[in-house]
């Protein structure tokens, strides 16, 4: 792989597979995944990078992005074999600048070099993406071995507390953090992360990140918000965008930042879901798919808001306001939903800044 270039921003964008340009325009999440893959140097580190974008798919998201990338690469292979056909026409379509070139080409033995540095791109490009296809097998594995590693399925050493008592002592340290009692809550996160419990790993990664009860370490941060990642904690995975988003604690990604959050909305996390309505309407720089999809928006608006979102409820409330988002004007159903985001509590577990929903 050391003959791939670090950036797919050095090769024109006539050299990239058919249709890749238009997908990284419309955020497609493969064309992402592509993109910044390919921009890390080193077959060791991409790998993990890898393993890290695939962790948050089921196995149907999986199987289809293996068939996104078989696109991709077979529109690559069809790049490369037109760019051959087209090598005796680079200096002209007409049978004298033809004759011209093949006569030059056989006196230096040399094609021409413009052509070369276009076909060494393409080819860089191919081999990219044949690797990337071999690896995903790869990947796939260690992730379901990590699968099946988890709290679930833990088993209690001798003298060590049950995985009642741990998510007893989980308990415990939620209801010393809703009574401010910070220190006292860290303290019961900590011994519960210790034996694994996700939750309670994602809660020391929010008191590292706010100060609450400890020094604020937005890197220690990071570490629990992976730790429960990769246990499929949808805080966690929340939590992980918005780091990788602003590059707190880790260095800014917004491919990676937009998988963890699509995944966890889809996955069913009503805070993730609240933040692509907001986008999808606003227009957001960050937004999965189209830039302003106001049916889109009133989709994920109404999934967080039948959850209880604060957010989620107050975007809703604001479409059937003023007959936004794809539904009718509605005062009574917008009064209705508006007392619910008055009355709703913020979940105090996962990242919120409106900076979030309003800001690229």
């Amino acid at each position: 792989m050391s003959n791939i270039g670090r950036s797919l921003a050095s090769i024109p964008r006539e050299l990239w597979p058919l249709g890749f340009d238009t997908a990284l325009k419309e955020a497609d999440l493969t064309a992402l995944m592509i993109r910044s893959l390919y921009e890390i140097e080193g077959d060791e580190r991409r790998l993990k990078a890898l393993i890290e974008h695939l962790r948050l798919l089921d196995t149907h998201a999986y199987r289809g992005l293996r068939w996104d990338l078989g696109k991709f690469k077979d529109d690559q292979a069809k790049s490369i074999s037109y760019h051959y056909k087209v090598e005796p026409y680079v200096w002209g379509s007409s049978i004298e600048a033809r004759w011209k070139y093949l006569q030059a080409k056989e006196s230096t033995g040399a094609k021409d070099p413009v052509w070369m540095k276009e076909h060494e791109a393409l080819k860089r490009v191919m081999g990219f993406l044949e690797w990337l296809a071999s690896s995903f097998e790869a990947a796939w594995e260690v992730i379901d071995r990590r699968r099946g590693e988890g709290w679930a399925s833990r088993k209690p050493s001798a003298g060590e507390p049950t995985n009642t008592d741990v998510q007893h002592i989980y308990e415990r340290g939620v209801s010393l953090y809703y009574q401010e009692k910070f220190a006292e809550a860290l303290e019961h996160f900590r011994k519960a992360a210790k034996y694994g419990h996700p939750h309670s790993q994602n809660a020391l990664g929010i008191m590292c990140v706010t100060g609450q009860g400890c020094a604020r370490d937005s890197a220690e941060a990071a570490q629990w918000f992976k730790l429960a990642a990769n246990q499929e904690d949808l805080r966690a995975w929340y939590n992980l965008h918005y780091l990788y988003k602003v590059g707190l604690g880790v260095a800014t990604n917004p491919a990676l930042s937009n998988r963890y959050l699509y995944s966890a909305a889809v996955r069913g996390l009503a805070p993730a879901q609240a933040v692509l309505g907001h986008r999808a309407f606003l227009g957001h720089r960050y937004a999965i798919g189209p830039q302003r999809d106001p049916a889109k928006a009133t989709y994920w608006a109404r999934l967080g808001a039948e959850q209880g979102n604060p957010s989620a409820m107050f975007l809703l409330a604001q479409f059937y306001k003023m007959g936004l988002g794809g539904v009718a004007a509605d005062a009574s159903e917008a009064a209705m939903w508006d007392d619910r985001a008055k009355k709703a509590k913020i979940d105090p577990f996962v990242i919120f800044w409106p900076s979030d929903l309003f800001k690229g």
